[in-house]
């Protein structure tokens, strides 16, 4: 199955330079965390990136052919740095930890989907925001803005990322040892980390103080925080 996906994961990468024009450091790039995660992370962490390339992957795909436009093209490796940087370092740590210590090495697995869990909702609220025309409205007001504002949100979006968080949830267990507290805690910090996400756009991005990218990071970095917070309480 690993293989099968890293094949798969080689053919995007192809649709990815043929279809989408995107960069080809930045293509290479992602080769090589490719095959790093194939050769070193664990299943956890292993399919927890493959699951999140996929659905991203199609919901651009979508978005694409539906409204005829794509920000796929413009990605640098810094996008990735910043959205999935903090997934890799968790497991990068978890290779060299002792699998003896299972406490910490599941608390970091965890940590994985719970920052990779983040990136698909605020990724999927983006693109199905877009996806059709539906009334946007700034998160600090509710006053209505132009679709793409920085620091927006739609229903439509809202509800169908917290779906698509959740077929992506539902899915992994399949694959990761969840506890149902640990399931739900993961769930609404990334919910929750959406609405962060806007939030950081509405104020610090729509001022130039923190761009897209460092915007993507907070909200991710916030998902963690609330996990914590939550694993701690229940």
């Amino acid at each position: 199955m690993r293989f099968f996906l890293l094949l798969f994961s080689f053919f995007m990468d192809y649709v990815l330079i043929r279809k989408f024009k995107m960069n080809i450091k930045t293509v290479s790039f992602c080769i090589l965390l490719e095959v790093v995660s194939y050769l070193f992370f664990d299943d956890t962490s292993f399919y927890s990136f493959y699951l999140c390339f996929i659905i991203i992957g199609i919901l651009k795909t979508i978005v694409k052919y539906k409204r005829h436009k794509s920000d796929v093209s413009s990605y640098k490796i810094s996008n990735f740095i910043y959205s999935a940087g903090l997934s890799i370092f968790f497991s990068i740590v978890n290779i060299f930890i002792i699998e003896s210590n299972n406490v910490l090495y599941h608390l970091f697995a965890l940590y994985v989907v719970c920052s990779i869990s983040a990136l698909i909702v605020d990724t999927a609220a983006s693109e199905m925001g877009q996806l059709f025309k539906v009334k946007t409205y700034n998160i600090l007001n509710f006053k209505k803005v132009e679709q793409g504002y920085d620091g927006g949100i739609s229903a439509f979006g809202t509800i169908s990322s917290s779906l698509i968080l959740l077929f992506f949830l539902l899915i992994s267990t399949l694959y990761f040892d969840f506890q149902i507290t640990e399931f739900i805690c993961i769930y609404f910090s990334a919910f929750i980390s959406n609405f962060i996400d806007s939030y950081v756009g509405a104020t610090l991005q729509s001022n130039n103080i923190v761009n897209n990218e460092q915007t993507n990071l907070i909200a991710i970095f916030s998902s963690l925080v609330l996990f914590t917070l939550f694993n701690l309480i229940f």
